[in-house]
């Protein structure tokens, strides 16, 4: 048993019939889950299937999720377990104790509060900072731009860009293929994008407040976002651009995917308002997961219910926008 998860299962071979009954990917991801949860089933000698409700918040807690939908899957793996065992005769009474949770607020107090960016407080901080690059790198995120490692934006180049149009061509490095799509941004964006290709010298402060204001030359290239090192800019310089820019917004622990996410949910806040109609329907969040490319499952066919659980959705929009009231 490590110090921090449990590497073997508690009453193994009762598990493991559980786990039989399961495909193969299932099982796998189950059998991660039960097997962490036997640290908590060491401490109080006892089986998961006789654990009370404050014991089930516990093992959640340990499980550590970072998102609603995360927590919501690991209450419903414990849920599937306690009802199979009680099918088995194994449990010591019939009451599930995680039978009544089910809801979205029955599991937000496991999860740490989403760090989401409203776009005028974005807007804000962006005309603060002395660099192009800089700017351009995070309306990028922002507006539907990044791909694995943050190929989609590390790849670009003046010829991708559609300005009539408003259209930019994007190439997605993945693991085991390149991909290209198309999608539709921002003036701003596109200005932003060309003004930092004409970049020649890079100022490393991040507006008023900054410690260190140096400039440093950047090396030309015919990609749009320019290193100080080397011909393309590697995912590091954008992981270190958004921490940088999370500093400012007094918020240290800032990623990429935080800085995407707040921009699905400003478009979820347009298509929420447009033409005053108030509600948000599936169209709408396919609509969004395409233009930021999450979601998509083999076929095109988006599979969107972790954005909407954790945040797409009209209750994250008026906690983040009250005013759209």
């Amino acid at each position: 048993m490590n110090n921090i998860y449990g590497d073997s299962l508690y009453n193994p071979e009762i598990k493991k019939r559980f786990l039989s009954e399961f495909r193969e990917n299932t099982r796998k991801n189950y059998e991660g889950k039960l097997k962490r949860a036997s640290r908590v089933e060491m401490r109080l000698g006892k089986d998961l299937y006789d654990f009370t409700l404050s014991e089930f918040e516990e093992v959640i807690y340990l499980l550590a999720p970072t998102k609603l939908s995360s927590a919501m899957n690991y209450g419903s793996i414990l849920r599937k377990y306690v009802e199979w065992a009680s099918g088995h005769g194994l449990r010591k009474d019939k009451m599930n104790p995680l039978a009544s949770m089910k809801g979205k607020s029955d599991f937000e107090k496991f999860v740490p509060q989403q760090t989401l960016i409203r776009k005028d407080h974005l807007d804000d901080a962006l005309s603060e900072l002395d660099s192009y690059r800089d700017i351009a790198i995070i309306l990028s995120i922002f507006e539907g731009i990044l791909g694995r490692n943050s190929s989609e934006i590390r790849t670009l180049k003046v010829g991708n860009i559609d300005k009539v149009n408003n259209k930019i061509k994007l190439t997605n490095v993945d693991r085991y293929e390149t991909t290209e799509r198309e999608i539709i941004v921002s003036d701003f964006l596109i200005d932003a994008l060309l003004a930092a290709d004409q970049e020649e010298v890079y100022k490393s402060n991040f507006g008023e407040g900054s410690k260190r204001k140096d400039t440093s030359k950047l090396k030309d290239s015919d990609y749009i976002i320019k290193s100080t090192r080397g011909e393309e800019v590697k995912q590091s310089l954008i992981t270190f651009v958004i921490t940088k820019f999370g500093e400012k917004l007094n918020r240290p622990s800032l990623s990429p995917i935080d800085i995407r996410n707040s921009g699905m949910l400003e478009m979820a806040r347009k298509e929420y308002l447009r033409e005053n109609k108030k509600t948000l329907d599936r169209s709408d969040i396919h609509k969004i997961c395409k233009q930021f490319n999450v979601g998509l499952r083999d076929g095109g066919i988006i599979n969107s219910t972790m954005y909407t659980q954790d945040f797409l959705n009209e209750e994250t929009i008026k906690r983040v926008y009250p005013e759209v009231e």
